[in-house]
C-alpha cells in the first residue's frame, strides 16, 4: 500500500462533515408551557398539548422546572414508497388502517385513491388524553380545537361511541391542523441534529477507546504501516474527542519518522500539537527524529 496514500485517506476523512411526532426540548429557567407553547405553536392556548403530550396534572398550577426535558408533538414529513396506500400508511403512523380517511384528508388526498412513489405527505402528531373524571366529549374536544360542533369527530378517529367519557378512559387526539412556528421548525430541527450527530460521535468514540490499544502495541512492535491503516480507519469512523485525535496523530507521527516519511511527519506533528492540551518537547522523553521532526514544521 502506498503510505502517501495513507496520510491523504486520514486528512480526507477528519475533514469530512460531522453532521416521531415529537422533538425533545429542555425548559429553561423562568419558563411555563404557556410560553413555550406560544414560542413553538404560535399560541399559549396550545399549552394543553404538552400537558397530555408529557402527561403532567395540571390541576393547581403546571409544576415544571429548569432542566426538564418535555416532548414537543409536531408534524412529521414522509416519503411514499412502492406498495403504499392510505391505509397501509394509516396503520403504519396512526395505528390502525381505518384512519387512512384521517391520513389522506391531512394531505388534500382521497383515502381510496393510493399515493405516488416519491410523494411527500405529512403525518399529523396524536397525543393521549388521559380522563381524571368523567367529562363530556366536547370538553375534551375543545382543549386543543375550538369549534364544539366537530367533537363527534373523535368518536370517529378512536372508534368509540356516546357523548361522555369516563374516568381514566383514554382518548386520542389528532392534532390534525398542527403546525409550528419558525421557531418551532428550528427547534425541530435542531433536535433532530443533535441527536443523530450525538448518537454518532458516541459510537465512533467507543470505537477510537477500544482500538488505541491496539494502535499503541502495533507501534511498541514496530508495526508501521499497520499502525497507519489503523490510525487512518480511525479518522474516518466519525467525530473522535480532542484527546483521542491527539494519539491518533501521535501514532502517525512515530510512523512516519520510523519510516523516513519527513514530511508526512511534520504534517502528523502539527495535527498532534492542534489536538493535544499541551505538548512539552522534552528531550528525555521523546526520540531525536521526533524532536528534529516537530522542531522543524
Amino acid at each position: 500500500m502506498n503510505r502517501r496514500f495513507l496520510l491523504v485517506l486520514a486528512l480526507a476523512a477528519s475533514m469530512q462533515a460531522r453532521a416521531a411526532y415529537a422533538f425533545a426540548y429542555v425548559m429553561q429557567p423562568g419558563e411555563t408551557l404557556a410560553n413555550v407553547a406560544a414560542r413553538m405553536y404560535g399560541s399559549a392556548r396550545r399549552e394543553k398539548i404538552l400537558i397530555d403530550a408529557n402527561h403532567l396534572d395540571e390541576k393547581g398550577g403546571i409544576r415544571v422546572v429548569a432542566g426538564m426535558r418535555i416532548e414537543v408533538p409536531s408534524p412529521e414529513v414522509r416519503r411514499v414508497v412502492d406498495g403504499d396506500t392510505w391505509p397501509r400508511l394509516s396503520e403504519r403512523w396512526l395505528g390502525d388502517g381505518k384512519r387512512a380517511e384521517w391520513l389522506a384528508k391531512a394531505n388534500g388526498a382521497l383515502a381510496w385513491v393510493a399515493p405516488s412513489k416519491g410523494q411527500s405527505y405529512e403525518v399529523f402528531p396524536v397525543v393521549s388524553y388521559v380522563a381524571t373524571e368523567t367529562s363530556l366529549l366536547t370538553d375534551v374536544w375543545i382543549r386543543h380545537r375550538e369549534d364544539p360542533k366537530w367533537a363527534w369527530e373523535l368518536n370517529s378517529f378512536n372508534q368509540r361511541e356516546g357523548g361522555e367519557v369516563k374516568a381514566r378512559e383514554v382518548v386520542l387526539i389528532p392534532l390534525v391542523d398542527l403546525q409550528l412556528t419558525e421557531e418551532g421548525r428550528a427547534a425541530a430541527q435542531q433536535s433532530a441534529n443533535c441527536g443523530v450527530a450525538d448518537r454518532a460521535a458516541l459510537g465512533s468514540q467507543r470505537i477510537a477507546a477500544a482500538e488505541l490499544p491496539s494502535l499503541s502495541a502495533e507501534l511498541g512492535q514496530g508495526n508501521y504501516v499497520s499502525a497507519l491503516v489503523r490510525a487512518a480507519r480511525l479518522l474516518g469512523i466519525g467525530e473522535l474527542t480532542k484527546v483521542q485525535k491527539a494519539s491518533v496523530a501521535h501514532g502517525m507521527l512515530e510512523s512516519y519518522v520510523a519510516l523516513g516519511e519527513t514530511r508526512l511527519a511534520i504534517a502528523a506533528c502539527s495535527a498532534w500539537r492542534e489536538n493535544a492540551d499541551a505538548v512539552t518537547l522534552d528531550p528525555d522523553m521523546i526520540s531525536p527524529k521526533v524532536l528534529e521532526v516537530c522542531n522543524n514544521r
